[in-house]
This record gives C-alpha cells, structure tokens and sequence, in this order.
C-alpha cells in the first residue's frame, strides 16, 4: 500500500487512501505512481483509455513504456525528462508525442515530478497527463482559417488602398476639403485593417510553422530610418522630440529582413503612439563586444505594474492602452518577442506608469541561419 500520506493524531491513512483513489480515479487525466525507478506502482482509470494499457498490464512495469510509447520518443529527450526528474529532483512539464498500444500516435501534456522524503531521497514519481491532440487538431483548423482568411482580405484592402490614394492625390479629379477629409479617415481605416490582417497572417504562419525566416545582410540604421520617416506625419503632429543614438560603425548584419523591419515599426509605432504631446522618444542603436544594442525609450503612458508580466502574451493590451487608443491587436509585441529570441537575442523592458517604458534588445552580429519561426511553448 502506498504510504504517501502523512499520519497525524487525527487522521487515518486508509480513509485519506479512499479519498485519494476517489479523487484521482474521476479526474480527466491520467495519473500513475511510480517508485524512484519508475516502476509503476499505481495508475488510475482514465489511463487506460488514454494509452490503450490495462492496470494490469502496467502494473510492475517500467513507466517508460506505457508513457512514452516505449521508447518512441527521441532518446536524447527521454534521457532529458529523467535526468531533470530522477537527478535534478526537479519537475518536467512539456508536450510529447506518445504511441499507444495499438501503435495510434497521440500528444500528450505531461507534468512529472518526484515526491522526496525528508532526507531529500525520492520515494516516489508522479506522472500527470492528458490527450491533447483533439485540441491541437482544433487549434490547428482555427489557424488556417485565420491563415486563409488573411489571405483573402488581403487583395480587396490593397484595392481600397490604392484607389483611396489615387482619389486623395486627386488622379480623378478636384476634390474639395470634406470630400478630402472623408478619404482620409477611409484610406487611414484602410491602414489599420491592412495592419490587423498582417499581423494575425504573421501569428498564423508562425503557429503553424510556416513562417520561413530568409537572412540576408541587413542595415538596422536604415530601416530604423524608414519606420521613423513612416511615423513622420504623427511624429511631426504631436510634436514629439526624438533623440536618436546610432553607433556609426554598426555591419550589416544576416538577419531577416521583414522580421526587422517589424521589430522597429513595433517598438517605435508603440513608442509614439503612447506619448502624448510634446513628448519624448529615444532611439539607441550600438554595436557591443558580441550583439547589437537596441533600446527604444519613451515619456508615454507606461505600463501598469500589475501587468507588465503580460506584456509579451499574444493578444494582450495593457488597461491603460485600450483606454488611450481602441485599435490595436495585442499581437505585436508577441512577434517581437519571438523574432528576437529566433535571431538568438533578448528583448526586455522597464515601464512606470504615466512616466515611460524603455524596450531593450540585443541582437548577435554573428546573425543567423536560414530557419522556420514557431510560436514558443512556453
């Protein structure tokens, strides 16, 4: 009998057992126990309809059969999860592809970790899991139609774009100032759901691993240039000073171009969005010993403190932000993220609120090699 419970004055081992095999045994996840070598010592029985094993058969067996497809997973990873658990003492939470008895492949969620005694020796290992394919299969149906959807929009608001400009430079004809001023706010309608679309069509190649990343030489003071002569119009309207800090010796460096260029128009969109007049921005950008230096500074509406570990989720917009501006997707900074630490850098930030946020990033002047961006599992 599995002596996992405590024995208080007060308490009675063989009832806390019952309320343990009744607790577990009606859970949706799998759970089994193991001794210190992974011998199973208890499975409950959701188990079998998840793996396809019966406690009988599992029972005295070594849990890397029945819980990692025998062996099916890459043995390096295997070595990996045990190493963390058996020596480390420490848990492991991660996504596997498993195999069930009858050869069915199924991904599995997974949280192991050791039960050790007061000496500090493990007693025992539990293993908790569910069958997330059906959901994965769910998520990944809901990404290509976002994918495919995307792709549709995407040549109707070209067309309204560029008619919108060609009426706007008056290539049909006079237009008067009302005429003028209601083209305006179709044209600049039209930018935001141009924005909007890329974005959830950039999210959506990178979940399904679409999102081919091409280095190439690239000039970071350059493109720096071009997202601020694109933020000009708002720039010179709020009347925002921008102090700029280049290294005049920074290389070209191999990263990929498109992902660059949406690094600097997030972090620098953002940056004048959120400060009001009068305002100020600071862009720094230099070469270190190893990496590239970048850090964009500003005296805007910063970010609630409660939130700021937030600040990288997709699809989240801080309080504040919503309340400033409506639009906005919540996905650019998630992409960010993601761009960076694929081109082997680090991005963080410092925010106090109604001061200012500063964004900083390093990125390696070795720069990278042709590669897929996928959504991080984290």
């Amino acid at each position: 009998m599995l002596k996992i419970f405590s024995k208080s004055k007060n308490s009675n081992p063989n009832i806390n057992l019952e309320v343990f095999k009744l607790t577990v045994d009606n859970s949706s996840n799998y759970i089994a126990i193991t001794d210190a070598n992974g011998i199973i010592l208890y499975v409950n029985k959701v188990t079998k309809n998840i793996t396809g094993f019966s406690s009988l058969e599992m029972l005295g067996q070594k849990a890397e059969g029945c819980f990692f497809g025998g062996k099916q997973i890459n043995e390096k990873l295997y070595q990996k999860i045990w190493n963390i658990v058996s020596e480390q003492k420490k848990p492991f939470k991660g996504e596997l592809v498993n195999k069930k008895k009858n050869g069915d492949e199924y991904i599995s969620e997974v949280y192991i970790f050791p039960i050790l005694s007061k000496k500090g020796k493990i007693e025992f290992i539990v293993f908790i899991g569910k069958d997330v394919t059906k959901a994965k299969e769910v998520d990944k149906t809901k990404t290509e139609f976002v994918s495919l959807a995307s792709h549709q929009l995407r040549t109707p608001l070209s067309t309204i774009n560029w008619y919108a400009e060609m009426l706007l430079a008056e290539d049909a004809g006079k237009i008067n100032e009302e005429q003028k001023k209601y083209l305006e706010e179709i044209y600049h309608g039209n930018q935001r759901m141009i924005s909007l679309v890329n974005d959830l069509l950039n999210v959506s190649r990178i979940d399904l691993g679409t999102f081919v990343v091409k280095p190439e030489p690239v000039d970071f003071l350059e493109i720096a240039e071009s997202v601020l002569g694109e933020l000009l119009p708002q720039i010179k309207n709020k009347k925002i000073k921008i102090e700029k800090k280049y290294s005049q010796n920074l290389p070209k460096i191999n990263v990929d171009k498109k992902f660059t260029r949406i690094i600097f128009q997030n972090l620098l969109s953002n940056a004048v969005k959120y400060t009001p007049k009068n305002g100020k921005v600071i862009l720094e950008i230099k070469k270190q010993k190893i990496d590239v230096f970048i850090k964009v500074a500003d005296t805007g509406i910063g970010i609630p403190k409660n939130q700021q570990s937030k600040i990288f989720q997709r699809l989240f917009r801080a309080d504040n932000a919503k309340e400033k501006l409506t639009e906005g997707t919540g996905l650019g900074l998630y992409i960010v993220k993601l761009a960076i630490e694929k081109f082997g850098g680090k991005i963080w930030f410092e925010s106090i609120e109604d001061k200012g946020t500063t964004f900083s990033a390093t990125i390696p002047l070795k720069g990278i090699k042709a590669t897929v961006i996928k959504k991080s599992k984290k």
